[in-house]
């Protein structure tokens, strides 16, 4: 009896383990409502070691990234396909990620979002150059287990303005979810991080090479390298607390009105008093307005700032627990 019971453990045990290390797709299709702000790094400031620091229970020591000077905070989001410009040419597509304040520079990129994948289908830049996908790139699985890994081909259409065709291009991507573990960022240190390695061919040119550390139980990207052709970007999580507390698991956030002219307030709901911060900031990543609070509705005056969109952290206690936008009307 006591070697059954023993088992029993043991495998209760591992089986507790291998969730531990599995990305779901209820887990990453959390973030489809978010905004993900990044800041692209200094490449300087990047430790090249974190690219071949695989298996279990590694650290990834990124604590000394430094943001990249000159460039603003881009905050992602996702919106329907129909919505955006170009939409009507990614009918395979059911989201779409931009930033709503720098369409002028950078590029929409169109998903499609399934219960088992992640495709690529497109991508439309500012200038009319585009790519449609005739066989979708696939990024992701689920589920995705720590040690797993699949390959899958593609295919697309280059365009090099809004009608002329640049050229065919077809090849692979290998994705391997090869690390989990510890990641430290200039914020704090994160546990549950998942590293996923992806590796593309194509028949025009050199491979490239994508890796991205998630927090898996939220499906949250934390930071990514991307190398293409010699050159690398490197972006991480703008305002991501790594001190979160139990405030996080039952708090709700609010900003109405939204979008404001005069002021907006941030509602708390299930929590009467708690020492509360929002922090503002404009486009540029610059902390442009502080309020303090200590109630479940806090009001944040808009009075005097242009027209757009602006970024809110809020801070209960020690701990960060939401951001949003506020637009300015």
């Amino acid at each position: 009896m006591a070697m059954k019971i023993k088992s029993t453990l043991l495998l209760i045990l591992v089986t507790c383990i291998a969730n531990a290390q599995t990305l779901t797709y209820t887990a990453y299709s959390s973030n489809l409502t978010g905004i993900f702000n990044v800041r692209l790094a200094d490449n300087s400031s990047f430790n090249p070691t974190l690219l071949t620091t695989t298996g279990s229970g590694v650290l990834w020591d990124a604590s000394a990234l430094l943001p990249l000077s000159g460039y603003p905070v881009i905050n992602l989001q996702y919106t329907t396909p129909s919505s955006t410009p170009n939409g009507n040419l990614f009918p395979l597509s059911n989201y779409a990620q931009y930033d709503p304040a720098l369409t002028s520079v950078l590029q929409y990129d169109y998903y499609n979002f399934s219960s088992d994948s992640v495709v690529m289908v497109g991508e439309y830049s500012p200038g009319g150059a585009h790519e449609i996908y005739q066989n979708p790139d696939k990024h992701l699985i689920f589920p995705f287990s720590y040690n797993q890994s699949f390959t899958d081909s593609y295919a697309k259409t280059n365009y090099s303005n809004a009608t002329t065709v640049s050229s065919y291009q077809t090849g692979t991507r290998t994705v391997q979810f090869n690390g989990y573990g510890t990641l430290i960022l200039p914020q704090g240190t994160i546990s549950d991080v998942g590293m996923i390695t992806e590796i593309r061919t194509n028949n025009l040119g050199p491979n490239s090479t994508d890796i991205t550390w998630i927090k898996v139980s939220s499906g949250k990207p934390l930071m990514k390298y991307s190398e293409n052709a010699g050159d690398v970007t490197i972006g991480y999580n703008a305002d991501l607390n790594v001190s979160l507390n139990e405030y996080s698991s039952f708090v709700h956030v609010l900003a109405s009105p939204n979008p404001c002219r005069e002021k907006t307030f941030i509602y708390l709901d299930n929590i009467s008093r708690v020492k509360a911060v929002v922090e503002v900031f404009n486009m540029l990543g610059e902390n442009i307005l502080t309020v303090n609070d200590n109630s479940s509705s806090i009001e944040v005056p808009v009075t005097g700032l242009a027209s757009g969109y602006y970024s809110y952290r809020l801070v209960l206690g020690e701990s960060q627990i939401s951001t949003g936008k506020i637009i300015v009307e």
